[in-house]
């Protein structure tokens, strides 16, 4: 095997486990779990608007079809 190949492997390893450190190390502080918090509010409150964004749809799909087959029964 190449020395080079080695040497690769050993630098992305070491930069990894640095990384990764970093990455946990940052995730464990105060501002990170109020950033979670915030992003974890703000998927329920999209969440809650595309259930009504669905359910307005839904209806006025509804009323549609009514208004079809009234027009179609006439």
């Amino acid at each position: 095997m190449d020395c080079c190949c080695k040497s690769k492997f050993w630098i992305g390893l070491g930069l990894g486990t640095l990384l990764g450190a970093a990455c946990y190390h940052y995730s464990r502080t105060k501002q990170a779990q109020e950033l979670k918090n915030k992003m974890y509010d703000a998927m329920h409150k999209a969440g809650d608007k595309a259930g009504e964004m669905w359910q307005t749809a839904k209806n006025k799909m509804a009323g549609t079809c009514n208004s079809a087959i009234e027009d179609i029964t006439d």
